[in-house]
């Protein structure tokens, strides 16, 4: 049966079946064995008493079994939905433990009906172990919820780049039920907890977008045509911003005459990148270009000078 179902899965051009036939793949031969047994019990000529025991035993195994099959398939669907709708960039572990231990729990409250566990006992224990457990674990609840409204906002996703106010920064890599995980540009992972992270001031380079403007401060010497400056840096910054992989295509940069400084006139140069993180390749391959420009025009960079007047004073 599963050779046959498997060249089906096959022939079809859909993800999520694959992974469906997969987890049933790796479940189906511990189905059978308990279905097995248990057809194999009925065969044995037990009392009474003990052929129930044997029937509320394998049913509970079974329902359990068929719990766990059921949330690793609706996590599953789930990840493949986010990942269809676009709606994280990665499906985090806080939405899939929560799915999986609710399917679980009813199949552990079915387990209980079968045994002729009142139910209503059991969720009247569960309340009062749950108000204990709650005070006790005030500190693993709070970064619990605080998981939850970072995802339900939407203000920070999987694979944002953000900068902490401690300093820090990365790429968002996962949002667990305890923590959120940052992986730094030094290739690190930084753990931060929900709580913290949801109390403290986070700048996302990846909202409302990932492009930035990139401001890079030039000066030249106050002997130089500014025209002549100004048309040569333009035509730097249109080529880099045309040609470079790192520069945003088809925006045009632009130059700003800022100050007069204290050794020459300093302006800005603004162009467009994709993403923070590629900053500085686009300022280095930039800086190096425009000074064989400006080697090749004369045009001289300053460098700071200082005025020394010295006063002779006669005693």
């Amino acid at each position: 049966m599963l050779k046959f179902l498997g060249k089906i899965v096959e022939k079809n051009q859909i993800e999520i079946d694959d992974v469906i036939f997969n987890i049933f793949k790796k479940s189906s031969i511990l189905v059978i064995i308990l279905i097995t047994l248990y057809i194999a019990s009925k065969f044995l000529e037990l009392p009474e008493h003990h052929s129930k025991i044997i029937d509320k035993l394998f049913s509970s195994v079974l329902i359990f079994t068929i719990s766990v099959i059921i949330a690793n398939i609706l996590s599953e669907l789930f990840k493949f939905y986010v990942r269809k709708n676009n709606l994280l960039s990665a499906p985090t572990g806080i939405i899939n433990f929560l799915i999986k231990s609710l399917v679980i729990l009813l199949g552990i409250i079915t387990i209980f009906d079968i045994w002729g566990i009142p139910v209503n006992h059991f969720i009247t224990a569960l309340g009062i172990g749950g108000l204990a457990v709650s005070l006790a674990l005030q500190p693993v609840l709070s970064n619990f919820f605080s998981g939850l409204n970072i995802i339900a906002s939407k203000q920070i996703k999987i694979g944002d780049f953000v900068k902490l106010e401690t300093g820090e920064e990365g790429y968002v890599h996962d949002i667990t039920w305890m923590n959120t995980v940052i992986k730094t540009l030094q290739n690190n992972f930084l753990i931060v907890p929900n709580s913290k992270l949801a109390s403290s001031i986070i700048l996302n380079y990846f909202m409302p977008e990932p492009e930035i403007l990139e401001i890079i401060p030039v000066s030249v010497s106050y002997n130089s045509d500014l025209n002549k400056v100004k048309d040569i840096t333009l035509k730097v910054a249109k080529y880099i911003q045309e040609n470079e992989e790192e520069a945003v295509k088809n925006y045009q940069p632009k130059i700003f005459f800022t100050n007069f400084g204290d050794s020459g006139i300093e302006f800005n140069v603004v162009l467009r990148v994709k993403d923070r993180t590629v900053r500085p390749e686009l300022r280095d391959k930039f800086i190096m270009k425009l000074f064989e420009e400006y080697n090749k025009e004369k045009i001289e960079i300053p460098y700071p000078t200082r005025t020394v007047l010295l006063k002779n004073i006669e005693n």
